[in-house]
């Protein structure tokens, strides 16, 4: 049996899952993971010709892709090779051929394998809420319903967890205490995810599935190595991206394009310069004879919808309402550009692009308190649809300013109330804003809540997430 998986962290997890579930079952399975440069995204029939040259499977089955793969899944029934489809992407109306399809949009992709999985392996399934949640959080599905039970009971199953490569990784992105969903998100993920993005994704099928504890060891420090490089790669292309960027203020969609953006970093510089400008946003990363983009958008504008309703030359197009992702020849690259610059004119309204921030309320530095802070986290997991609530704090005037991250690119404030009682904020990826900054100042802050423990001592600080100077 083959498993067909993907390079991302939902891919990765849903594969193991398939994968442990095949193996209580007796049956000889073997995972792949396509590479990202050699193979591209999801079941390709370039994949399948490598495959088929070592080895013939009896069954393929998909895991997290293959919706929108009609030119591989003809290939395969030519080649009278049956197909199990699991996955959880937008499907496009065609005909798919598969004797079996398992498809839901409202879950991820592991969550899809995981119920198959649940039906012919349940003490298998039972052992894998850990996997389950960490795609869950990965693949930023809304916590609400299905999703909120996996992403609760996957990070207590991730506190509890007895697989050595998800300690070992725990280890090297120093997670000491219980696993929230932002130590999933900025700890785990994005060094399981590196490896699809810089090197190759079954590095990550490898520490997920190993069970000796030198190897696990070592993969993670992979990992962490690869994604420290990521980290770097992603914000030294950043700012030919921004220059671009600043160029089409007039559009309704940013397009960037460069011979040197690499596509393993490509999804990360459209969901940053998203940040930055609010709009939705196109990476382009320019091949010799394709180009292959990356898309990111803006709550309420489904992005995926918006490209399918184009007439424009893609060799491959498909993705979510929030992201998605496409080939197009290099050739037809100015005409790709042109024809999405025209049609998001029309499309998006401009008060779609207005950023909002909603704040639960406004507090005084009074009344922040450990036991507030305990409160808020009773809500947990947080996420998409049930975000980490941003409280307004009014009046507070900059005591002190310091810079933080090798790139200077984060800061430390310390800002007090008229009766001098103060509070530590953290301020992070608003390094152009230094010049900006005047300590002795007044300014209202938007801000999360959290708890610093130092020397053994609790405190509440601020995450801020925006400020504003007041004349």
């Amino acid at each position: 049996i083959l498993l067909f998986g993907d390079y991302d962290v939902d891919g990765v997890c849903a594969t193991a899952i398939m994968w442990e579930a095949i193996r209580e079952l007796g049956a000889l399975a073997q995972p792949f993971i396509p590479h990202r440069l050699k193979h591209g995204y999801g079941l390709s029939i370039k994949a399948l010709e490598e495959i088929w040259a070592s080895n013939k499977p009896d069954l393929v089955i998909t895991v997290d892709n293959g919706i929108v793969a009609h030119a591989a899944l003809a290939w395969l029934a030519e080649h009278h090779v049956p197909v199990i489809l699991t996955d959880h992407h937008q499907p496009d109306g065609k005909k798919i051929e598969a004797e079996v399809l398992i498809h839901s949009t409202q879950v991820c992709g592991a969550a899809v394998a995981w119920f198959l999985a649940r039906e012919i392996a349940p003490t298998a399934a039972a052992a894998q809420l850990d996997l389950l949640g960490l795609a869950t959080l990965a693949d930023q599905m809304p916590l609400i319903g299905s999703n909120r039970a996996f992403a609760l009971y996957g990070l207590q199953a991730l506190d509890k967890t007895t697989r050595a490569g998800l300690l070992a990784l725990k280890k090297v992105a120093q997670i000491n205490g219980p696993i929230t969903s932002q130590a999933a998100q900025f700890g785990l993920i994005p060094r399981l995810n590196a490896m699809g993005r810089l090197e190759h994704g079954l590095i990550s099928l490898r520490l997920v599935c190993v069970r000796d504890r030198d190897r696990a060891a070592q993969l993670a420090d992979q990992l962490q190595s690869t994604n420290t490089d990521r980290q770097q790669l992603t914000y030294d292309l950043q700012a030919a991206a921004l220059t671009q960027a600043e160029q089409q203020q007039a559009e309704k969609i940013i397009i960037v394009q460069s011979e040197n953006f690499h596509e393993g970093v490509i999804g990360l510089l459209a969901g940053k310069l998203l940040e930055t400008v609010y709009k939705p946003v196109i990476a382009l990363q320019i091949g010799s004879k394709t180009a292959k983009a990356s898309v990111r958008s803006v709550p309420g504008f489904d992005i995926i919808q918006f490209l399918r309703n184009q007439q424009l030359p893609f060799l491959e197009l498909g993705g979510h309402a929030l992201a998605a992702g496409f080939l197009v020849a290099t050739e037809t690259v100015p005409e790709v550009v042109a024809g999405l610059h025209a049609a998001a004119r029309q499309a998006i309204s401009d008060e779609l692009l207005i950023p909002r921030l909603r704040l639960e309320a406004k507090l005084a530095i009074s009344a922040l308190s450990i036991e507030l802070v305990e409160v808020i986290n009773l809500f947990q997991p947080f996420g998409q649809a049930n975000p980490v609530p941003v409280f307004g704090i009014e009046s507070l005037e900059l005591r002190d300013v310091m810079t933080l991250g090798s790139n200077q690119q984060h800061f430390k404030l310390v800002l007090a109330d008229e009766s001098g009682k103060s509070v530590t904020g953290l301020f992070w990826k608003r390094g152009e804003l230094l010049s900006e900054l005047q300590v002795g100042k007044q300014y209202s802050v938007a801000a999360k809540l959290e708890l610093n423990e130092w020397r053994g001592k609790q405190r509440v600080q601020l995450i801020i997430s925006d400020l504003k100077a007041l004349d």
